[in-house]
């Protein structure tokens, strides 16, 4: 066989390490291998295999080769390979890199590998040590002392889940060995001298009274000679938690026990003169682990499902010890984009998933964000679902069917109320009183989740009576832009193909005209973008949408006309509300063509929908139209939105629930003071 070419290593990311990952060029480091002879279903022999404990960019993993011969001699140990076209599988828990047939194992340069402190692949295992205090003040034990040569034959003692269960609390001289999780797995034990080191055990806190010390231990595949070595294929990183007693389970406990997953470590300190985990207590939480999967977590604790992409979500499931297909099967559910969806909340709901995995959602996660308060109807068909958030407050979602076109829209809500203060929407017109403070118009960002819920609802409720809901509308209360990661992010999730499936030119975001977040936008979402834009000079749009005080007309054109260079086959929608006197003037429709020019856009004329608080008229009927003769006349593709739902309050403009306290009205510039006498 001729000599390979040596090659410099290829480096990946850790994160891109994941069951299920297939093609990857991967630069290990081989600590120990040794070859292996499968054999056929008839006895007779099949191809030669190599186990590996190696180094795959700076962590550990047990790494099973099934390559051509001449490929598999070439897994020695202390040399450095690129393995090409690796596939990562799991193995009852364990993770493993396969390099099939068709892939190709490569000497390269040797290449120096540092392990981080806080690696955690699945293959790494757990066990719970409680050390007294006299252990760690002493510095008298030593390497290979009595404790830890018992606590090493113990553990190679243990072969079957029914010993390790059973043994799980022997007092071993000074050392309680809990262990949780079945492992053929050794501990890497090493006791220090000066630095009141055991092992991987570190001493924690300072304070006085702190008598009894626990830590999670990671410990990972290796030759019993190699036992008392210092560690080099893995160490610890603690995360340290205080508590005040142990009266109830630590917040992570339930993270811990859980037979399904390998988690970061964690170890905890108590003011107690007792170890803070006893027997009794530690039979509790084995049986709770291996029956249930774990503690129940208060609402407080759970992850949201909702609020993540595809890919985190599909982390999150993953770190529990479930494969990346049934992540997906769960994603299906809980966004399916097709009428025979199930859109669970619930875990009842989640029908054909794992008992296993749904035991876990029910104890770990939380499905839903939202509750329905209740749902108006408007005469023309338009539905107005008003949500409370667990906090108590009420946001409102508009269902705008139009069955005739197949367009149905839902129309979300980005923010408990708005901080725009714009004249002529009711949505700025809130005032919350918290203490002694008025905050005017704003209460709080909605979450990713409780946007996406918005949606996920529409379709939930109302798809078997309107049919297909395909177009979101970021236009209920709030600014969006000013919670522009929680929007994008909804977004995001809400165009996922395995999902909701929205098209990203039929999810819409609006904004009255924050530019560094336009900015933003345009360079990180595919979505389609709105601007209010309902003003054709500075005076009247500092008037009716105070926004342009900071942000002008001049600055945010100019913004749009040079982002939207880079933007292929992107049109801007311009939305331009009609104030009868104010903005609805031919002048005005002349001056949006000049605004304009250079800016890839649409433009929708909206009618201003009347409510309390507001002393603004809609432009008639037949000045819109002029209106847009005018813009079609000059080049501008024109649309005119007809107003829906609002005589319930649903249309543009209408929602929210302001209350007794308004935030003032600004002053009327001097020429529209006729208009309005009773304001000046």
């Amino acid at each position: 066989m001729a000599e390979q070419i040596k090659q410099q290593p290829a480096f990946i990311k850790i994160s891109e390490l994941r069951p299920g990952a297939f093609g990857l060029n991967l630069t290990v480091k081989v600590v120990s291998s040794k070859a292996i002879t499968t054999r056929g279903r008839n006895g007779t022999q099949g191809r030669n295999m190599r186990l590996a404990e190696c180094l795959v960019g700076d962590e550990t993993g047990i790494v099973v080769f099934t390559a051509r011969n001449d490929q598999v001699d070439a897994m020695k140990d202390g040399s450095t390979v690129i393995l090409r076209n690796a596939k990562i599988d799991m193995y009852k828990g364990s993770m493993r890199l396969a390099v099939d047939k068709w892939g190709r194992v490569e000497v390269t340069e040797p290449a120096a590998f540092s392990v981080k402190e806080d690696n955690n692949l699945s293959l790494i295992e757990f066990e719970l040590v409680t050390v007294e205090d006299k252990l760690v003040r002493t510095n008298k034990k030593k390497a290979g002392g009595a404790d830890a040569q018992q606590l090493h034959g113990f553990l190679n003692s243990l072969s079957t889940r029914k010993e390790l269960v059973e043994a799980h609390a022997r007092e071993i001289g000074s050392i309680k060995c809990v262990l949780v999780r079945f492992s053929y797995y050794v501990v890497r034990w090493e006791i220090g001298k000066s630095n009141k080191r055991i092992g991987t055990l570190t001493r924690l806190g300072s304070s006085a009274g702190a008598t009894s010390y626990c830590i999670w231990i990671r410990h990972v595949k290796m030759a019993t000679s190699t036992v008392f070595r210092r560690t080099t294929a893995a160490s610890i990183s603690p995360v340290f938690l205080r508590l005040s007693s142990f009266k109830q389970s630590p917040s992570l406990l339930s993270h811990i026990y859980h037979r399904h997953r390998s988690i970061s470590t964690i170890a905890t300190s108590h003011q107690a003169s007792s170890p803070p985990f006893s027997q009794t207590q530690h039979h509790r939480c084995s049986s709770s682990s291996v029956e249930d999967g774990g503690f129940d977590l208060n609402d407080s604790q759970k992850v949201v499902l909702k609020g993540m992409r595809y890919k985190e979500f599909e982390n999150w499931v993953t770190s529990q010890g479930y494969r990346p297909a049934q992540s997906l099967m769960l994603w299906k559910l809980l966004y399916g984009n097709n009428s025979k969806s199930i859109w669970a909340h619930s875990c009842e709901e989640l029908e054909g998933l794992n008992k296993d995995l749904t035991m876990m959602l029910s104890k770990r996660a939380k499905l839903k964000a939202l509750e329905v308060k209740d749902i108006i109807t408007a005469s023309d068909g338009t539905r107005k679902i008003l949500f409370t958030l667990d906090d108590g407050l009420v946001i409102e979602t508009v269902i705008i069917p139009n069955g005739d076109r197949g367009r149905n829209t839902v129309c979300v809500s980005s923010q408990v109320g708005c901080a725009m203060n714009c004249q002529f929407c009711f949505t700025g017109r809130h005032v919350f009183l918290s203490c002694l403070y008025i905050l005017m118009g704003l209460k709080r960002n909605l979450t990713a989740a409780e946007i996406v819920e918005q949606a996920v609802f529409a379709r939930c409720l109302f798809t078997s009576e309107v049919g297909s809901i395909r177009n979101v509308v970021f236009m209920g209360m709030g600014e969006p832009l000013q919670n522009i990661d929680n929007v994008i992010k909804a977004a995001d999730i809400m165009v996922d193909e395995q999902g909701l499936h929205f098209s990203p030119n039929k999810v819409t975001i609006s904004t009255s005209g924050l530019v560094p977040q336009i900015k933003q936008f345009l360079r990180e979402s595919k979505c389609a973008l709105a601007v209010s834009l309902n003003a054709t000079t500075d005076e009247v749009r500092n008037w009716i949408m105070p926004i342009n005080r900071k942000y002008n007309l001049k600055l945010l054109l100019d913004t749009l006309r040079e982002e939207l260079r880079y933007k292929h086959k992107y049109k801007v929608l311009f939305e331009y509300v009609l104030l009868s006197g104010v903005n609805d003037s031919i002048d005005d429709a002349k001056r949006i063509i000049d605004l304009v020019k250079g800016i890839p856009c649409k433009i929708n004329l909206i009618t201003f929908n009347p409510h309390s608080g507001s002393h603004f008229k809609p432009a008639t009927n037949e000045k819109m139209v002029e209106f847009r003769n005018t813009l079609a006349e000059g080049g501008c593709v024109v649309f005119m939105r007809p107003s829906r739902g609002d005589d319930q309050m649903a249309a543009c403009g209408q929602l929210g629930n302001p209350g007794e306290l308004q935030p003032p009205l600004f002053k009327v510039p001097p020429r529209f003071q006729t208009l309005f006498e009773p304001l000046v």
